[in-house]
This record gives structure tokens, C-alpha cells and sequence, in this order.
């Protein structure tokens, strides 16, 4: 799993939503994860609109186009589907991919 994983990072897949993609990166999001968290994949961000009103923008990684249906990554990401937050428990996708490709915090992952 981590030979695809690092695979993914040499090769990447096309987005096919490059081009509608809107650049959220001047937002300041903020999670509910600890220090000690490694995959940050989702979080918050609110933004004042000029006429005073707020806006909740909701931040989530979708890793979607790096996973493809019947893949070895796929294929452990279902037989790992459930989230554990204990230390003991199996990260969900291999490490280097949620650290790079599929985080939120672009800048520090």
C-alpha cells in the first residue's frame, strides 16, 4: 500500500476539476484536531461579507481522484473503513498520502 501511495505522488492523476476549482488558501481554517494530529482533512473557515453577513465555509479533503475503484488502496481503504482515534489504531489511507495529497493544511502536511 505504501509503494502505491508513493506511486500516486510521482504519477498523479489528472484532476478533471482543475479548472472549476475555486484557490480557498488566503482562508484561515481552524480544526478540532490536536498538535498531535497528522491528517488534517477537514476544517472551518468563516469569512465577513461586505454587507457584515457571515459565511461558513466548510474545508473537507477528498481523496476521490487519487483512489480509484478496485485499487490496493481502495481495496485496504474499505477493509480500514471505520475511524479510530486511538493511538493503537490503523491510520485510515497509508500516512504519506493523507500527509501530502489528501490534508487540508497545504503549508505544514
Amino acid at each position: 500500500m505504501q509503494e502505491r501511495a508513493a506511486q500516486l505522488l510521482t504519477d498523479p492523476p489528472t484532476d478533471p476539476d482543475a479548472s472549476i476549482r475555486q484557490d480557498l488558501t488566503h482562508h484561515e481554517v481552524l480544526t478540532i484536531d490536536d498538535a498531535s494530529t497528522r491528517d488534517i482533512d477537514d476544517g472551518l473557515a468563516v469569512e465577513v461579507l461586505p454587507d457584515g453577513r457571515h459565511k461558513l465555509w466548510v474545508h473537507i479533503a477528498d481523496p476521490t481522484r487519487w483512489v480509484m475503484p478496485g485499487d490496493s488502496l481502495d481495496v485496504e481503504a474499505r477493509h480500514r473503513a471505520k475511524t479510530m482515534y486511538l493511538p493503537t489504531g490503523d491510520p485510515r489511507p497509508p500516512f504519506s498520502l493523507p500527509l501530502i495529497i489528501v490534508c487540508i493544511n497545504c503549508c505544514t502536511c
